[in-house]
């Protein structure tokens, strides 16, 4: 038996939100610059074109929506190494993140990739996003695989 769980469900659409954020911020400081948010290059890093960021930040997030409203309406078809796959994409993205957190934190502040703060903050909540969804997967795939005799 597949296990509804809103607080996955929860979970997961708070990080699309704080995802979808950072999105909609650095847009916003391309068109119309606000005081109070970081300016618009602090937003990322720029080892990929703003065009190209958004444009893969926008197939991201449609990603997210299409999966949230799956599991939602409990049509999510969980397979069990797609869920490992998600799962270990998300450890591996993850402890980059915050490798990339740290050392340009503590070392390579001036590196324009190492030392991009707002990135890799924004990184550790998409990461989290894959790590959640692939362990839920995992375990509702595991579910379907286990037979009673």
């Amino acid at each position: 038996m597949v296990t509804y769980n809103k607080r996955v469900l929860l979970i997961l659409s708070v990080l699309t939100l704080i995802f979808m954020g950072r999105v909609f911020a650095q847009l916003i400081q391309l068109i119309n610059p606000i005081g109070f948010l970081p300016p618009f290059d602090q937003w990322q890093s720029g080892t990929m074109a703003y065009h190209w960021l958004i444009l893969s930040q926008i197939l991201i997030l449609g990603t997210q929506i299409t999966i949230l409203k799956k599991i939602h309406f409990q049509t999510y078809v969980f397979r069990i190494y797609r869920g490992k796959a998600i799962y270990i994409f998300g450890i591996v993205y993850f402890s980059m993140s915050v490798l990339r957190l740290l050392l340009g934190g503590l070392f390579l502040e001036e590196h324009p990739f190492w030392g991009a703060t707002i990135p890799s903050v924004f990184h550790i909540f998409l990461s989290s996003f894959f790590l959640i969804l692939g362990l839920y997967e995992v375990r509702n795939s595991n579910k379907l695989n286990t037979f009673k005799v």
